[in-house]
This record gives C-alpha cells, structure tokens and sequence, in this order.
C-alpha cells in the first residue's frame, strides 16, 4: 500500500475574521474546497505507479491567506510584488518553499476558484517552476488560469510527472 500524499491547506483567514462570518472561510465551504482539491488530486494519485516513500518528500502546504498585505510569504522576508495585480489569486515563493493563495480576491469566496488555485500554486512548489510552468499548459496551469471547470489530462499529467520527484518542500516557517 503506498503511502499517503499529503495536501495541507493552511486557513489563516480565520485568524483575522471569524471561521462563519460573513467573509469568513468557514461561511464559504471548506468542506467544498477540501473535497475539490481531492478529486483533482486524486486523478494525478491514480496515474503515479509509485508508491511515495516518505511523507516529508512528497507535503505540499498551502497557505489560505486573506490578501497580500497579510501574506505568509511577504511576513518571512520575501516580495509579494507579482501580487499588486488584483488578477492575482496566488503566489508561490520558490526560494522560500511557501505559497498561498489569496482568500478576498476569489470570486464571492469560490470553492472552485480557492482549491483550483491551490493546486495551481502546489504545481508550482512541487515542481520548483516559476512562470515558466505556464508555457504550453491551459486550464488550472495556464498563464491566466480557468478554474470554473477541471484540471485537463495535460495538467494531470504535469502534477503526476512532478508528483513522482521526491523533493523536500518546506513544511514549516522559517524561524
């Protein structure tokens, strides 16, 4: 049996606003946004034959943060400038190890929008890419990402060849 990939998604939204008001995380689906992100890594889970040999390797964490002013990235030293577009649902950090994803600037709170950036920003820290992820990919991996629908094959089949690399990600903030 193989081991467990480990997807975390960290919700520090809920430290600035009640979990259940209004713009809360709570009030916008959680559960939604967890089982979402599910699916879509369980099709990349299905397609890699090999069995993960160490849960530190393969961790991806997320960071759920309200906006760029309250950034995990920005608070560890480094720069949330690609941010100032308010486009921008995420960032990720490659010299750091963290990304996160930017709760107000989802569509009403989407689920849909909320995990489909999250998987968008885990591709890019699992597979140590920056931009550069973006050239020949469409839907949840494109330079303008579409998160109303689902990952394509080919975005599946991205995740999957990097889901094979077992790299240490950062699972903890830097002290």
């Amino acid at each position: 049996m193989a081991d467990p990939f480990n997807f975390y998604l960290i919700d520090t939204v809920s430290t600035n606003r009640g979990f259940f008001s209004e713009n809360g995380f709570g009030s916008h689906h959680p559960g939604l946004v967890c089982n979402l992100i599910k699916t879509y890594m369980q099709a990349v889970i299905d397609k890699v034959p090999k069995k993960f040999s160490s849960v530190e390797a393969t961790d991806v964490v997320v960071y759920l943060v309200p906006d760029p002013k309250r950034s995990v990235i920005k608070a560890n030293g480094g720069s949330v400038q690609m941010a100032d577009d308010d486009h921008v649902l995420g960032l990720t950090d490659l010299n750091l190890q963290i990304c996160e994803v930017y709760f107000d600037r989802a569509f009403q709170g989407s689920p849909k929008e909320v995990a489909g950036a999250a998987y968008h920003e885990a591709a890019h820290l699992k597979s140590n890419m920056d931009n550069s992820m973006h050239s020949k990919q469409a839907g949840f991996f494109g330079a303008s990402p579409d998160y109303n629908g689902s990952p394509t094959a080919t975005n599946t089949s991205f995740f999957q060849n990097i889901s094979r690399q077992l790299r240490q990600v950062r699972r903890t903030l830097p002290s």
